[in-house]
């Protein structure tokens, strides 16, 4: 069954310093509490590009226990600074990221 999930971070910057911000992976955990880590690129992430991250997540919360989800993502779409949209698989489902 899909799931969609919706979450607001609001950011008092032009279109352009969130869309740069935002379509950095690497940098999704100073403002994504689930992100942990996201693999590097020196170059913007165009449509094709691809990157790793991993998220924790607390399925059972409040208990503390806590999975460790690997996921591959490919850029669909980068329209700088009004879309950028990734399609990430992991190992038992996939998920659509668009900002």
């Amino acid at each position: 069954m899909p799931v969609a999930l919706h979450n607001r971070v609001h950011m008092t910057r032009t279109p352009d310093v969130v869309y740069d911000y935002v379509t950095q992976p690497w940098r999704w955990h100073e403002w994504h509490p689930n992100s942990r880590s996201a693999s590097h690129s020196d170059t913007p992430l165009l449509p094709g590009s691809s990157f790793d991250e991993v998220i924790a997540v607390q399925p059972l919360a409040p208990l503390p226990w806590t999975l460790q989800r690997q996921t591959r993502y490919v850029v669909e779409q980068a329209q700088r600074p009004s879309l950028w949209q990734v399609r990430g698989q992991m190992r038992d489902g996939w998920l659509v990221i668009r900002y």
